[in-house]
C-alpha cells in the first residue's frame, strides 16, 4: 500500500539567516557575512579560553572568496527557493514481507528410532486414510449402479404394465365388437321373422 501527501511549506519554516522570511538583498547578505566572518577573525586565540572560537585572516579571506563564488554567485537563484512556498510530496511505502519460519525448539527433537515410528505412523494414517477413501468411492458407485439399475427395472416394468393395459384394452373392444355384432345379427334375425310372419299373414 502506498500513500502520497503533499505539504505546503511556509517561507518562515525554510527561512534561514541568510534568506529571512521577507527576503534580503545581496548587499545586505553580503554585509551579513562580513561582519559574521569579521566577528571570528583573530590574529592568535585568547590566553586561557581553548573553547574560544576564532579564525585567522587568511581563513576569513578564502571562506569570503568561497561564499562569494558559490552562494553569492547565486543568490537571485536561493533567494527565489528560500523564499517561495515549496509544495512536498512524501510517500509511504508499506511492503509485506514474509519472514522465515522459526524452527522449533531442540527440546521438541526425537529420537531416531522415535523419528522412524512417526513416520512409519503417518504414512500408515495416510494409506488408511486413502483407503477409506477408495472404498467409499467404490460404494458410492456401487449405489449409483444399484440405483440405474433400479431405475432400468421400474422403466420396463411400467413398460410391461402399459403394455398389458393395450392388451387389455384391444380385447375389451374385441368383445365390445363382438357383443354389437351379436345385437345386430339377434335384431336382423328378428326382423326377418317379423317380415315373414307378415308375408304369410298377407297371402
Amino acid at each position: 500500500m502506498c500513500r502520497s501527501t503533499r505539504v505546503q511549506l511556509a517561507p518562515a519554516e525554510c527561512a534561514s539567516p541568510l534568506f529571512p522570511a521577507g527576503g534580503s538583498s545581496r548587499e545586505q547578505c553580503q554585509q551579513l557575512l562580513r561582519s559574521s566572518l569579521l566577528q571570528l577573525c583573530s590574529a592568535a586565540p585568547a590566553a586561557g579560553d581553548a573553547s574560544a572560537t576564532c579564525l585567522s585572516p587568511d581563513a576569513v579571506s578564502v571562506m569570503a572568496a568561497s561564499f562569494t563564488r558559490g552562494l553569492l554567485q547565486h543568490f537571485s537563484l536561493y533567494q527565489l527557493v528560500f523564499t517561495q512556498q515549496q509544495a512536498h510530496t512524501q510517500h509511504q511505502l508499506h511492503l509485506p514481507v514474509e519472514s522465515a519460519v522459526a524452527p522449533p525448539a531442540l527440546e521438541l527433537a526425537l529420537a531416531e528410532p522415535d523419528w522412524q515410528a512417526h513416520l512409519a505412523a503417518e504414512q500408515a494414517q495416510r494409506e488408511a486414510e486413502a483407503a477409506a477413501a477408495d472404498a467409499a468411492e467404490a460404494a458410492a458407485r456401487e449405489a449409483e449402479e444399484a440405483a440405474r439399475a433400479a431405475q432400468r427395472l421400474a422403466e420396463e416394468a411400467a413398460a410391461r404394465q402399459e403394455q398389458l393395459q393395450r392388451v387389455r384394452q384391444g380385447v375389451e373392444w374385441k368383445h365390445h365388437l363382438q357383443q354389437t355384432l351379436r345385437c345386430c345379427l339377434h335384431a336382423c334375425s328378428y326382423c326377418f321373422e317379423l317380415r315373414l310372419k307378415a308375408l304369410v299373414v298377407f297371402t
